[in-house]
């Protein structure tokens, strides 16, 4: 199962990739006001808000080859948040 849903593992951890079928674990994330209050400057979001930042997470794996990966404890198989790589576009950037 692990070398199916992940992509990258430690011992506790797998990491896997953002596809539509996720939408619950997205919607336990981003559905929840403390942790988008710290990311959004939306704060809560409705169902419709966390389909399009999910969709836009798999559409950056596909465009850029990065995302906000979804982790899971490994042996319990328990979603428990995401991290990873946004694009980014060095000309919108002022140093």
């Amino acid at each position: 199962m692990d070398k199916e849903k992940y992509f990258i593992t430690s011992e506790r951890l797998g990491f896997a990739k953002w596809k539509s079928a996720y939408f619950s674990f997205a919607k336990r994330l981003w559905g929840n006001i403390e942790v988008t209050r710290l990311i959004d400057l939306r704060g809560e979001l409705n169902d419709t808000q966390i389909k399009e930042k999910l969709d836009l997470e798999i559409l950056n794996e596909k465009e850029y080859g990065v995302q906000y990966y979804p982790i899971f404890l490994r042996i319990e198989d328990e979603f428990i948040g995401c991290c990873g790589l946004r694009p980014y576009d060095v000309k919108k950037t002022d140093f």
